[in-house]
Parts: C-alpha cells; sequence; structure tokens
C-alpha cells in the first residue's frame, strides 16, 4: 500500500538531492470546490497535522482567510510519499503549493505556478465546470504546467443529493471534456504537447476532500481483474466509457441495451458507483446486516470501537477512507503522472529563459543541473518574524545555492547587458519551508524550493538571483489582473505616519499587485484588483502597522481616451520662448491597446519586426512603425509617442525629454488626472535653439507636457471605466434576484446557461464601479446559495460628453476632481496651446 510518512529536515535536504523523486505541484481551483479541505487530508496522511485539527483549516494561515472559509495567502508543504515498486520502494519528495482561490488574488497562483512543474485541478463535481476554475487552468497552460484533475465532493452525490448513476457519469464526462478543451486550445504544442486528461490512463481522480476517500480507477481495476480473471489494462478500459455490462448472460458490450431488451448498466455505474453506493445506503439506514455483506466484498473490517462511535455519515466516512484513502488516489496519480524538475524543465526552459537557448546557462536549467551556473527565481516575498524583513521565496532552476554565496540580483526591470536594478549581495541564510515553519539548511541544488534571507531589500516583487554574469534572467511573471480600485488609508494617530508608510512599503513586497502613492494633497492611496482584494489588503497592513488605521470606501481607476483625431495641430513654446514643438493626437486603432496590454506588442520587440506587425495588422505607415519613441506610462503602458517629422535639426537630442515628458503625461492626463489609454501622440515638427544650453530638460519636458494637453484637448476627450466579466452559477430560483441585483446595478446579462442539475449559469458585465458589495449583497438575497465570481474584462467608453452639464460623465469627472483636490473648472485647450 502507498504509504505516505512525516519528514524531518535531514531526510527533506538528502531527498532534494534526487530530482527524479521530487515532484512540485499547485492546487488550484476556485472559491467553495473543496480544495483546502482535500490539502488537509494529505497534510494529515502525512503526518503533518492531526486528524482532529481539521476544523482549524490549516491551510489558512491568516485569521481573516480562515473566517472566510477560503484561501488567501498561499502554503507550502513538503509531503513524503513511498510508492512500492516491483521488490524496490521508491521515495518521492512533493512539494506541494496551495494558492488563492479568489479571482482577485490570482496573481498570488501565478507565483506558485513559476516554481510547480505541474497542477492539480479541483472541480465540484455538483458544481461542474465553472468558468473560474478554467480561468486558473489557462493561466497553469500559460506556464507550460501539466495538469492532472480530481472530481470532488463525490459523497454529496450519495448522501445528500442521491444523483442517478448514469446521470452522475454524464456530469463527470462533461466536466472531464469540458476541461480538455480549454487545455487542448491553450497549451503550447511546441513547448509541451498536448496533455489531454484521461481518465483511463490515471490522470482523473474521483474524491470527496471533507470525508478523506478518493479513488482512481487503476484501484478498482486492480480489485475487479482478479474477480474476473482478466488483464488490469483491460478492466480499466472496460470501467470507463460506452462498456456496458450483461449480467444475465455474463458478458461486456458496447451495447447499451440486451438482446431481451433490457438497458445495461455502464461499467463505471455498475462496479464502481454502485458498491459506494450500497455502503452509503447501508450506513444511512443502519442495515448493518447489508452493511457487512458489503465490507466482506470489499474487504474492509470495522472494529467494535468502530461500529460503537460511528453512525449513518460517520460511518460512512470511516469506511471508506479505511477502503479508499484519498492519499493513496492523489499522491500516486502525482508521482506517475507529474513530471520531475529534469522532464518539465526540458520543456519549460523555452519559455522561462530570456538568454539564447545555446548558452551554458539555458543547457544547465534544461538539465537541472545542480553543477551549472546558479539561476534561482524568485516569486514572492514572505515576512519573517523579524517585523519590517522578509524572506525571498523562489525556485532554483540551475546550480547549487549555498549559504554566504555571493549571487546577482537581477531586479524585474533588470535588462541584459545594463548595469541597472542589478546588486551583488551574499545570501545570509537559506531555509525551507515546513508548512507554517522554516528550517535551515547549508545548500539548496536545482530542482528544489527554498527562501533567502538577507536580500529582500533588494527586491520588490520578484527577481532572478544568478552567480554567472552571463546569464540572463528568468521571464517575469505574466498577471492578467489590473490595479482598478482604490482606497485611500491613514493612521487613526498621526504619529503612526512613519509606521503607515513603512507598513505601505512592506505591502508592496508582499503582494506585487498592489500599487502605493501619495495624491496631490497627501494621502496614501492603496490600489488593488477589486473590492475582496483591498479588503484583505487593509486587514494585512493593519497587521503589519500594529496601529489603528482608518480606509475609505473603495473607489474606481478610471482611464482617459480620446475617440477622435486633433482639429490641429497644436504648438506650444518653451519657458524661455526658443524652442516650439507641434504635436497631435488620434485614437489608436481597434486591439491594438489590447495588444499592447497583453504583451503581444511590446517596446521589447525587435523594431523591424514590430513595424511589420503594425503594418499588416494595423494599418500603419511601415516608415513611422519604425520611429515609434517610446510606449507610456511605465514605458510598457497602451499610449505611443511617434516621430512623424522629417529633417528636423538637433531632434535626437531631445528625444529622451520628450520620452520623460510622455511618461510623465500619460501617468496623469489632463482631464481628471488618471492615466490614458489608447492614444497616439504624433510629433510633426521641432524647432530648437542652435545653443544646446537653451534646449536642456529644464526647458523641453515642460513644453513637451504642455503640448501632449493640449493636443489630448483638441481631440474629443472621454473616460474609460472597467468592466467586470461576472459568472453566477445558480438554482432557478435564484436567477430572477441576480439578474434584478444585475440590472439595478447598470450590468448587462449576456447569457443564461443552462446547465445539468437545474442549475443555470448566469453570464453578465457589470461595471467595476457598481460592483461595491456586489458578491456581498447576492449571497444575502439568495441566502448564501451563490457565490458570483467577477473578473476584469475589458475597458469600456463611458457614455456622454465631460464637457456637457448634468451629463453622468460630467458628473463622474467632477466628482474625480474634487476627489483629487483638482480645479472644479475643467481644462480648457488655450491654457495649455500658445500662438505664433
Amino acid at each position: 500500500m502507498d504509504e505516505p510518512v512525516l519528514l524531518t529536515p535531514d531526510e527533506l535536504r538528502r531527498m532534494m538531492d534526487e530530482p527524479n523523486n521530487i515532484r512540485n505541484l499547485s492546487v488550484i481551483a476556485s472559491i467553495d470546490h473543496g480544495k483546502s479541505s482535500l490539502i488537509d487530508q494529505l497534510l494529515a496522511a502525512a503526518g503533518i497535522i492531526l486528524r482532529n485539527e481539521f476544523e482549524l483549516r490549516f491551510t489558512e494561515v491568516r485569521y481573516d482567510s480562515a473566517e472566510r472559509r477560503t484561501s488567501i495567502r498561499p502554503g507550502s508543504w513538503p509531503l513524503h510519499f513511498k510508492l512500492p515498486q516491483e521488490s524496490i520502494q521508491r521515495s518521492f519528495l512533493i512539494n506541494l503549493f496551495d494558492s488563492s482561490s479568489h479571482l482577485d488574488s490570482s496573481h498570488q497562483l501565478a507565483t506558485s505556478l513559476r516554481v510547480s512543474d505541474g497542477a492539480l485541478v479541483v472541480i465540484d463535481v455538483i458544481e461542474g465546470a465553472l468558468t473560474p476554475p478554467i480561468n486558473l487552468l489557462r493561466q497553469a497552460l500559460i506556464e507550460c504546467i501539466t495538469p492532472i484533475l480530481t472530481l470532488n465532493k463525490l459523497d454529496r452525490a450519495f448522501s445528500e443529493l442521491q444523483i442517478e448513476h448514469e446521470q452522475l457519469y454524464q456530469t463527470c464526462f462533461h466536466i472531464i471534456d469540458a476541461t480538455n478543451n480549454i487545455i487542448d486550445t491553450y497549451s503550447d504544442v511546441d513547448s509541451q504537447g498536448k496533455t489531454l486528461l484521461s481518465v483511463t490512463k490515471g490522470t482523473v481522480a474521483f474524491s470527496s476532500g471533507l470525508q478523506g476517500w478518493g479513488f482512481t480507477l487503476s484501484k478498482f481495476a486492480r480489485m475487479y481483474a482478479i474477480k474476473f480473471g482478466i488483464d488490469e489494462a483491460k478492466m480499466i478500459d472496460r470501467l470507463w466509457g460506452d462498456s456496458y455490462y450483461d449480467s444475465a448472460n455474463k458478458k461486456w458490450t458496447s451495447n447499451p441495451i440486451s438482446s431481451s431488451g433490457d438497458h445495461l448498466p455502464r461499467g463505471f455505474c455498475k462496479f464502481i458507483l454502485e458498491p459506494i453506493s450500497e455502503i452509503c445506503n447501508a450506513c444511512m439506514q443502519n442495515d448493518m446486516e447489508k452493511l457487512d455483506k458489503c465490507l466482506s466484498f470489499i474487504g474492509i473490517e470495522l472494529t467494535s470501537q468502530d461500529r460503537y462511535n460511528f453512525q449513518e455519515k460517520r460511518l460512512f466516512k470511516c469506511i471508506m477512507q479505511k477502503w479508499l484513502p484519498i492519499s493513496d488516489a492523489i499522491l500516486s496519480m502525482i508521482v506517475h503522472h507529474i513530471p520531475s524538475p529534469i522532464q518539465a524543465q526540458d520543456h519549460r526552459v523555452q519559455n522561462l529563459y530570456t538568454g539564447p537557448m545555446d548558452d551554458d546557462t539555458a543547457k544547465s536549467i534544461k538539465n537541472c543541473d545542480p553543477t551549472g551556473p546558479l539561476v534561482m527565481y524568485i516569486s514572492k516575498m514572505l515576512p519573517s518574524s523579524n517585523r519590517g524583513r522578509f524572506y525571498a521565496f523562489g525556485r532554483v532552476f540551475s546550480g547549487t545555492i549555498t549559504t554566504g554565496q555571493k549571487i546577482r540580483i537581477l531586479g524585474s526591470k533588470y535588462e541584459f547587458g545594463r548595469m541597472e536594478d542589478v546588486v551583488i549581495k551574499s545570501a545570509v541564510r537559506l531555509e525551507i519551508p515546513m508548512g507554517r515553519f522554516l528550517e535551515s539548511v547549508e545548500s539548496v541544488p536545482a530542482g528544489n524550493i527554498c527562501t533567502v534571507f538577507g536580500i529582500d531589500a533588494y527586491i520588490l516583487g520578484t527577481a532572478t538571483l544568478t552567480s554567472d554574469e552571463h546569464s540572463h534572467p528568468i521571464t517575469s511573471i505574466k498577471i492578467s489582473l489590473h490595479p482598478i480600485v482604490e482606497v485611500w488609508v491613514e493612521a487613526k494617530d498621526p504619529k503612526d505616519l512613519p509606521k503607515l508608510i513603512e507598513g505601505l512599503r512592506q505591502l508592496n513586497k508582499i503582494d506585487s499587485l498592489v500599487q502605493i502613492r501619495s495624491d496631490e494633497i497627501g494621502l496614501q492611496m492603496l490600489s488593488g484588483a477589486g473590492d475582496r482584494h483591498l479588503r484583505s489588503c487593509i486587514s494585512q497592513l493593519g497587521e503589519i502597522v500594529n496601529a489603528p488605521i482608518t480606509a475609505s470606501d473603495p473607489v474606481v481607476r478610471f482611464r482617459e481616451t480620446v475617440i477622435s483625431e486633433s482639429s490641429h495641430v497644436c504648438m506650444t513654446k518653451s519657458p524661455n520662448k526658443h524652442n516650439r514643438i507641434y504635436v497631435t493626437a488620434v485614437p489608436l486603432a481597434d486591439g491594438l491597446a489590447d495588444a499592447i496590454e497583453s504583451g503581444i506588442i511590446s517596446p521589447k520587440d525587435d523594431p523591424q519586426v514590430r513595424s511589420q506587425v503594425l503594418s499588416e495588422k494595423f494599418d500603419w505607415d511601415l516608415i513611422e512603425a519604425k520611429k515609434i519613441w517610446s510606449f507610456g506610462p511605465d514605458d510598457s503602458g497602451a499610449n505611443l509617442c511617434v516621430d512623424v517629422s522629417d529633417g528636423v535639426r538637433y531632434l535626437n537630442e531631445i528625444k529622451d525629454s520628450v520620452c520623460a515628458a510622455f511618461q510623465w503625461t500619460t501617468s496623469e492626463g489632463v482631464l481628471v488626472g488618471e492615466k490614458m489609454r489608447g492614444i497616439r501622440f504624433n510629433i510633426h515638427d521641432v524647432v530648437l535653439h542652435a545653443d544646446a544650453i537653451h534646449r536642456g530638460g529644464g526647458q523641453i519636458i515642460p513644453t513637451v507636457r504642455r503640448a501632449l494637453y493640449a493636443a489630448q484637448l483638441s481631440c474629443e476627450t472621454r473616460l474609460m471605466e472597467p468592466i467586470y466579466l461576472v459568472e453566477a452559477l445558480c438554482r432557478p430560483n435564484d436567477v430572477e434576484t441576480i439578474i434584478n441585483i444585475i440590472n439595478m446595478r447598470t450590468g448587462e446579462i449576456i447569457d443564461q446557461i443552462q446547465k445539468r442539475n437545474s442549475i443555470v449559469n448566469v453570464i453578465a458585465r457589470l461595471p467595476v464601479a457598481e460592483s461595491m458589495g456586489f458578491q456581498d449583497q447576492v449571497q444575502t438575497e439568495t441566502l448564501g446559495h451563490v457565490f458570483p465570481q467577477c473578473v476584469f474584462d475589458h475597458w469600456k467608453i463611458m457614455p456622454g460628453d465631460p464637457w456637457q452639464e448634468g451629463d453622468m460623465q460630467f458628473q463622474t469627472v467632477c466628482e474625480i476632481r474634487k476627489r483629487r483636490g483638482l480645479s472644479p473648472d475643467l481644462p480648457i485647450l488655450s491654457k495649455y496651446e500658445d500662438t505664433l
């Protein structure tokens, strides 16, 4: 029998030297699909926790996480699993990573996936494959992760809902099929191939995380292969798919109708679901005589203490844990179907490494070589017991990191060949995660995870650690979320302001999605992905600061854009009147802003290739496409500064000043001070003083900024608001309630999809500004039966005209300007444009 055992730190360190026997795995699921309960069962089987600790929700490392009964901050646990293999017992080290179930915190999932080689997808077999788990699976496939699946909460089908066996089979079949469609669509064939899920191949399990039992087909195939005297592989094929058993003639057939006209039971229903159902019914009816016959058939014995202590559901749970322990099914599936670091890095290196595939570092990553140059990716920062200090958590992809080793820290903004955002420091201490605790070690070889202490001051979010100056950095994590909601926070006692500012800095290290800024009147602003994400951040900030803080109601971040070309070429003069800039603004072509934000088009692209794409797909002039000066804001935003001038003297000398002004301007639009989006600024002409001292940055930067603002105002300027895609799985009698709530909040119903078991999936779009408290309202009015999922979908131009008094957009602009401390009067073109 497969046997999980408790690991000691010394045993764990010894196993880290055998990369073929290591499995790095993230567990992903949407809210309330039973992920945390399932992980708790695996930890209990490994001896990390006692089974009577389950009510403590061991995987919830924060109080607010346990209070909401959902994962917020991910954890990491090493499990030891011994697998009998012929006459030799093979031991495996399984590093299990828990991740957040909230879509608002799915960026934390990305940090877990980067250090993983596989993903265990947990889907509630009753609710089915919703969009949230599919979105998370899609994110795993972007990282070239190998997925396996468990259909969870199977106990409800027997003890609570009593679903017919054929209907339960069809539900399982359709969930697996839908999941495979996502894998087929988003898998990168070139790098990893399409690893579709298959029940018969053992990449799909069936489980009850709450009750602690589960199985794959191989468990039953072994049992029935002996009974029928046939090969185990043939038996597996008969236990799934269109294979039916004719009891009267004692034979298998692919025809569901017998020769006598009777309906035949499917193999999966007859030989798997039926025995479980009989045991469940006998337990619930307290029919001990029938139960004893069932136990005799499956070879399980109950002690007298079990019979005395347990009844009904608890008795069913006891029997199923003895017969089909969940650890055997899940951990065995992991070691057989999740690749080792050596196997995984062989195909992941193309997506991980930014350098050439033929250099020494790439070869070492590909082979997971512990003797090669060090490459470790830091995916997140973890707070330490030493207040204000952090552990850098990550995975070693190449070489071996040792305590005291000199390492090159390549920050997220580092570019190969430049010295910006690179620091050389020593690793003060190495520690390996043991659940909620850390154990010190001297070294960690390739293929393993660890934390590094002593380098937190030089890392913000993510980084690459290397030992060779010729090594390129690891690719940055791709995050699909946007910080579109913000609050202002302040300390109740003014003397705690320094603590608050330091706490915000620490929070920004822990959560890379959080954005911190000070507004025009000195308030500390905190931006996040949504209402719930911000609430979690504020709670965490309170723990860090350890002083009373207050927070405003959340407000939405907008974007500024234009919907027409400039009415004329705008000109501005420098303060010394010796330089003139001529600029126009035009909206970007449809889809171009999305392409920039998704990374399809970026400033790091080869200019020749990028110009060709812009010319072919977005109808740009090929020459102008080669003269893009800057993307903004933050050197990567969806606004472009383009040189369309011809033969201007000294133009390249002011390029840096123009780009600096462009970055500044696009981060603070003229209308309400929000970031711009979807605007192309064309520089038509520049008149510069012949003496360089009169065309320095102090003269050019403010001039260009006013010119860009004038160009924006010479177009029809509009606000863009963020829109959520909402999905709510509900019963038919809750559909009207959901639709009414969405309509009240000016949302738009897109579709109503009828699922199996009379479940309806309501799909809608909802302005983020109207989403505050939406999830809580839905849960309240449906008595907790519906939990809608909201994920950012797109930016939408608000209807109306910001200069039309009484218009909704005019009111929104006035509210934002008042909140930001700006003049109540809207900007006018003559304030920024000069005349000859």
